[in-house]
């Protein structure tokens, strides 16, 4: 099966033939160009293109409620647009539909060769099950033509010479609560994070793997983001957390409440206190305190500035990444931002 990017190639590539049919004929008693009125109010008219317009406003807004989600939308809709218009310009080029570029292009790489076809065999099926070569070749061959079929828009890509000078948004995040990682790390990330959250869960592993990575150029700061809307728990958690923080145990509290985090109501919260070694006096006087509130409710106003509103997010360097994202996603932007920030020079001899 094609991936998205092939299959939108070949979407692409029906639609361009399919739209001078679509174009046809008006709708019956229209005349071209005449405006349909939908609605008249005291004497003035509301026509469908307005009703279209508004809607189109309406669906641009909620997909685009922050600068993050607005360049994450055009920087899809780019890829999707130089893919139709590299699939138009090879076929311009070579005098035929666009619907054929593809199936031009898997030709001139030639059949697939018998040690591809066993490779997959070897990784998949060998070992694994009583299926022999000749039962699943078909299988193995149509997805190695997916594979190459992928392929294609990249090669088509090198040739042009694509340039994006889409700019991705930065963020200004103040780095302000518990961190992990050196003060004078090159790389920030700020974490809004959901200790009832699953996903929220998951990111922990994968921040540790960028702490690792990066143990002198990486500084992970966390800050509070409970949604409480679909977390009844998430709120009381944070809370907790600040104290935890206050008697310097966040982190360890921290790994307890996402190792346990379908058991948050306040008891467990209280157990999880004792279990690592807070002082439980001065913890119930801070989870009653307004200042704790305050805290996670800075937090939180910090986050709606930024347009975020589900966790987990990250602010790398200003950069937004959402969701429980691969450690590669993050290699790839801080590769990117160290080279931007080259390492301070050594200090020389006293």
């Amino acid at each position: 099966m094609l991936d998205r990017p092939a299959r939108l190639l070949l979407a692409a590539a029906c639609a361009a033939l399919l739209l001078p049919a679509c174009r046809g004929s008006q709708p019956s008693g229209s005349e071209p160009g005449a405006v349909e009125i939908a609605a008249e109010v005291d004497g003035e008219t509301i026509s469908t293109a307005e009703i279209d317009q508004r809607i189109k406003d309406d669906l641009f807004e909620s997909r685009t409620g922050s600068p993050a989600k607005l360049y994450e939308l055009r920087a899809d809709t780019l890829e999707d647009m130089i893919r139709e218009r590299l699939l138009e310009a090879e076929a311009k080029k070579r005098g035929v539909p666009a619907s054929a570029i593809i199936e031009l292009e898997l030709k001139e790489m030639g059949p697939l060769g018998a040690e591809e076809i066993q490779a997959v065999f070897d990784e998949n099926f060998a070992g694994k099950s009583d299926v022999t070569l000749e039962q699943v070749r078909p299988q193995i061959e149509r997805y190695l033509q997916s594979r190459r079929a992928a392929a294609v828009p990249a090669k088509l890509r090198e040739r042009a010479g694509v340039k994006v000078l889409l700019v991705e948004p930065r963020f200004e995040i103040a780095a302000e609560g518990p961190s992990k990682g050196p003060a004078e790390a090159r790389i920030t990330i700020v974490e809004f994070s959901d200790f009832q959250c699953p996903y929220c869960q998951r990111a922990v592993g994968t921040m540790q793997q960028v702490l690792e990575k990066y143990p002198a150029d990486v500084r992970l700061v966390y800050r509070h983001l409970p949604l409480e809307s679909i977390h009844p728990h998430a709120r009381g958690a944070a809370e907790a957390s600040a104290c935890a923080d206050a008697q310097g145990q966040f982190w360890a509290y921290h790994d307890k409440l996402f190792q346990n985090n379908r058991a948050l109501a306040p008891e467990d919260l209280q157990r999880y206190a004792a279990e690592v070694g807070l002082d439980p006096k001065a913890f119930e006087a801070c989870i009653a305190d307004a200042k704790t509130k305050a805290k996670v409710d800075a937090d939180l106003g910090a986050a709606r500035a930024a347009g975020i509103t589900g966790t987990p997010a990250f602010v790398v360097n200003g950069r937004m990444l959402s969701g429980a994202q691969p450690a590669q996603n993050f290699f790839e932007v801080i590769d990117e931002e160290l080279a931007k920030a080259p390492a301070p020079a050594a200090a020389g001899p006293s």
